[in-house]
């Protein structure tokens, strides 16, 4: 009780119209502002995120740019290198300097570099090489003159078209270079490309560094050598390390395996992008930059913007027409320019610019907190609208529920509140109609309980009197006619199918028409395309039709020329269609739902009766076929000549044999007994003199004898106990026989199969033909003692054999054996 005064004020039922009409119009002022402020803050928060987000893809197509500027500087500075003539000329000499094959030749490199390995400074090939004397080496003055102006390159040198050092900034530690990976790379089987290796730690120089390696190309196009460089890379990370993105943002290089390369935030201490995701560095390796928020390993939410790294576009170098363009050095160094940006374009590194999302999208965060501040004092504003608008709206509604509580009562003349031209006053309106609606709802309503009452009693009382009728034929009969009679249809009729489930027989329909339609055995196929009973049987549903004037399926007959409405009902047993109920209407929707809810509860019961009709059939049928065997059989049990062979003597018993009966007057008392099949008095010889009491001797209701009791006085009446015990008695000598007979039978048949069983034992004992018929001759005679016995045999066509005769004469069974001759068959 307390817990449900507790809650009291939580049930809406006890709430005043006006205070809910307040609550759902401030819910639904709530639930839109809320959806809207939802929707907005969302829009917003999109727009600003992917904002922010393209800023960051920017900013990192901006650090590839800046990378890919770091890499066309450098190429620039090395066309005064691969430009120069005066290594050209030098390179194209030491290239012609060789003689011999190219194993020959290789052989040659292969013992200067041993001479290289363990060479002292001062010797020529040390000395000739790592001169920057001009007049010594021109080439190696260019060189150190090169890293004079450029000292970010750590060492350059040439080598030769076999890779032999033409000349060198310092000492190598090796002559020889065709066998390292770089220079395969650049010499790229003649055809010259550019190398670029990942950033490493020098330890000799203690910096950063790359090695770069590039093709020298002749006049013609023809690679005669390859220069290569270290590169210090500490500028490049600079310029990634100068990019500042608040207080959590930095850069960082990656390389196309998605390893570091460079780390703004490690090198200042910080944790830095070593712990990312593989799948999230994947992405970073695009080849379209854009931007994603996720998370790394430690849950933290970073937005990253990346984008691949790029040069500028790539110049493409046209094969030189003629002779004289070929000459033009400027040609060779666009090309050369060219293959670095493609090398570079091509290296698969992405630049990469992070922030942690709480610093990124702070600026979001701050546009939410205020459309929700907004959106809160809308929704108070609206709430005290609303509550406004309720109590305006509800005082006319609360006038016209009075009125309505009243009307409930019983109360139909009771004034409403006038009607205005609002929509409550067509709802005053639309009551004052409504209470004139009951009114006469209320008149109808007891004439339609009463006929939908009556209706509910034929069903019933039909269901009761159909129970009751167990042929099939008359079953059919009544419910046709007790439907059409009980519910004034216009013709009723059913269709059973038949066994092979093809056809719709009409078995029973209402007045002439269904007579004639019956007599000519009227059908339907369940597969015709014109036919509601067809289709009901087709689909198990009940098809109802308003106006069959206007039905495609419908098919007209001539005896029915007024039927303007139809329903077919299907007669369902164990979800089988057994048949159609059809009822037809005179008039257009003479048949609606109380007709289908009806008669679809009568084909119910129907079904029910038809199995229970055909059962019973079936069963008199059985049981008719069954008498039938058990009287032939008692009749060829007790056939007269039977009877009177076994029992010669025993047939008739009587008592008080002083005085003789005539035959005559037995014979007509026999006659009598036969004729009345149960016990009667009656008067017997020609003067209707002689009373006798007579009754048959019955074994299921197969006569076998009779009883008769003569001499009785006329004026004797027999009580009902007398006749029963007389009947009693009679059961019982029926019976006894019966029994004494199937005694003699197995008797007999007993005796028959142990007399064979002798005879054959005798005859498989005989030693020879002759032996064999004087048995079946001599055991015949015996046994059936007839006047004389004769037994021949002969043998086939076309063998030779004896003809062998036994014959016996009289009934002594003596034989008389006959003469046997030699025959040939």
């Amino acid at each position: 009780m307390e817990q449900r005064k507790r809650f009291h004020w939580f049930d809406l039922r006890r709430w005043s119209f006006a205070a809910r009409l307040t609550l759902v119009m401030s819910l639904l002022i709530f639930i839109t502002l809320a959806g809207t402020l939802f929707i907005t803050i969302g829009i917003v928060q999109s727009s600003l995120t992917h904002q922010i987000g393209e800023n960051f893809r920017v900013q990192s197509e901006n650090l590839s740019g800046l990378v890919g500027v770091f890499f066309r500087e450098k190429v620039t500075q090395f066309q005064v290198l691969i430009g120069s003539d005066t290594i050209r000329d030098a390179l194209v000499d030491r290239n012609s300097s060789y003689t011999g094959s190219e194993a020959q030749i290789q052989a040659k490199i292969q013992a200067l570099n041993e001479t290289w390995q363990t060479a002292a400074a001062d010797e020529p090939v040390v000395v000739r090489t790592l001169s920057t004397d001009e007049t010594v080496n021109p080439v190696g003055h260019i060189l150190a003159d090169f890293l004079v102006k450029f000292p970010e390159y750590n060492e350059v040198f040439v080598t030769d078209r076999y890779g032999a050092t033409v000349a060198a900034t310092g000492r190598l530690s090796d002559y020889y270079h065709a066998d390292e990976a770089w220079w395969q790379a650049a010499w790229n089987d003649g055809q010259g490309a550019v190398y670029i290796s990942e950033p490493q730690f020098d330890e000799s120089a203690g910096v950063d560094a790359l090695l770069l390696a590039l093709p020298i190309y002749e006049h013609d196009g023809e690679v005669v050598g390859v220069l290569r460089t270290t590169l210090d890379v500490g500028n490049l990370f600079a310029v990634i390390s100068n990019l500042e993105i608040g207080q959590t943002g930095h850069a960082v290089l990656f390389n196309s395996a998605g390893e570091i390369l460079y780390d703004s935030s490690a090198e200042a201490g910080e944790e830095g992008s070593a712990e990312l995701p593989a799948e999230l560095r994947q992405t970073f390796l695009s080849p379209t930059p854009g931007f994603r928020i996720a998370e790394d390993v430690d849950g933290d939410t970073s937005i990253f913007g990346y984008s691949p790294v790029h040069s500028f576009e790539e110049e493409k170098f046209e094969e030189p027409a003629s002779e004289a363009e070929r000459d033009q050095a400027g040609a060779i160094q666009d090309s050369a320019a060219n293959q670095v940006i493609a090398a570079v374009n091509n290296l698969g590194w992405a630049t990469v610019v992070r922030q942690e999302t709480y610093e990124a999208f702070n600026s979001v965060d701050q546009v939410v907190q205020a459309s929700v501040i907004v959106g809160v004092v809308a929704m108070i504003l609206a709430g005290l609208i609303a509550l406004f608008v309720a109590q305006t709206l509800t005082r006319p509604l609360v006038r016209l529920g009075a009125a309505a509580e009243k009307i409930g009562q019983g109360m139909l003349d009771t004034p409403l509140p006038p009607a205005g031209d609002d929509e409550i006053g067509r709802l005053s309106h639309s009551f004052r109609s409504m209470v004139s609606e009951l009114r006469n709802l209320f008149d109808s309503l007891e004439q339609r309980v009463a006929s939908r009452t009556q209706r509910l009693e034929i069903i019933a009382h039909l269901s009761e009197h159909l129970n009751a009728i167990l042929n099939l034929d008359d079953l059919l009969a009544e419910v046709v006619n007790q439907v059409r009679d009980s519910f004034g249809y216009y013709h009723a009729h059913i269709y059973l199918l038949d066994n092979q489930g093809e056809k719709l027989v009409m078995a029973e329909g209402t007045g002439l028409a269904g007579a004639e339609m019956k007599a000519k055995g009227h059908v339907i196929r369940l597969d015709a395309p014109t036919s509601l009973v067809a289709r009901a049987a087709r689909t198990g549903e009940i098809v109802r039709v308003d106006n069959v004037r206007q039905a495609k399926d419908w098919l007209p007959n001539p005896l029915l020329p007024n039927t303007y409405s139809e329903m077919a009902v299907p007669i369902i047993l164990e979800g089988q269609v057994v048949g159609v109920l059809d009822v037809q209407q005179d008039r257009v929707a003479g048949l609606d739902e109380g007709d289908e809810n009806l008669l679809h509860s009568l084909a119910n019961q129907v079904a029910v009766e038809i199995r229970n009709a055909r059962q019973f059939a079936e069963v008199q049928a059985s049981l008719k076929e069954a008498r039938e065997i058990q009287q032939r059989y008692i009749e060829s049990a007790w056939d007269r000549s039977k009877v009177t062979r076994k029992n010669v003597g025993r047939v008739r018993f009587s008592l008080g044999e002083s005085t003789t009966l005539d035959e005559g007057i037995i014979a007509e008392a026999q006659q009598q007994a036969w004729r009345y099949k149960k016990p009667a008095l009656v008067a017997l010889g020609d003067q209707q003199d002689h009373h006798a009491l007579v009754a048959p001797i019955l074994l299921r209701n197969v006569v076998i004898g009779d009883l008769q009791l003569h001499e009785i006085d006329p004026r004797r009446e027999w009580t009902e106990s007398e006749i029963a015990l007389i009947s009693a008695v009679i059961d019982q000598v029926a019976q006894a026989a019966e029994t004494l007979r199937l005694l003699d039978e197995t008797q007999e048949r007993a005796s028959r199969e142990q007399l064979v069983s002798q005879i054959s034992s005798k005859m498989r004992r005989a030693p020879d033909m002759d032996s064999l018929l004087k048995v079946a001759v001599t055991e015949l005679s015996r046994v059936l003692n007839p006047a004389r016995t004769f037994v021949h045999m002969d043998l086939q066509e076309g063998q030779k054999s004896d003809e062998m005769k036994h014959e016996t004469s009289g009934g002594n069974g003596l034989e008389q054996p006959l003469e046997s001759d030699m025959i040939t068959g």
